[in-house]
């Protein structure tokens, strides 16, 4: 979906320095991801019948070269681009985990693409 020229041209090279570590680490935990996984299923079941009866196209991305790239969904004929960064701990926090900079960076990104 971005490319690594993409997002070091819009954010920088310690930008795409982090999304590279994110997606190493994201690509290894996915394994056995169960709340990731239910999480996406029941977002394709959301937009199912869409695709059925309207035969829209939408694409679902998962780990993914992003700043939240937990799941990407993509659908460009009904303007719908969400990301979702999941988090299933009670000790994350907005400020302290840099969750508000990558979403603040995504939107950067999004913004130029």
């Amino acid at each position: 979906m971005y490319s690594e020229d993409e997002i070091k041209q819009c954010c920088g090279q310690d930008a795409l320095d982090r999304v590279q570590r994110k997606n190493r680490g994201g690509v290894s935990n996915e394994k056995g991801n169960t709340y990731e996984n239910l999480f996406a299923v029941y977002q394709i079941t959301k937009y199912a019948q869409q695709v059925i009866e309207n035969q829209i196209e939408i694409k679902f991305y998962a780990q993914i070269p992003a700043f939240v790239d937990d799941l990407i969904i993509d659908s460009s004929p009904i303007n719908l681009l969400s990301h979702f960064q999941l988090k299933n701990s009670p000790q994350i926090s907005w400020k302290t985990d840099k969750i508000a900079e990558d979403f603040r960076q995504q939107y950067r990104l999004n913004q130029s693409a």
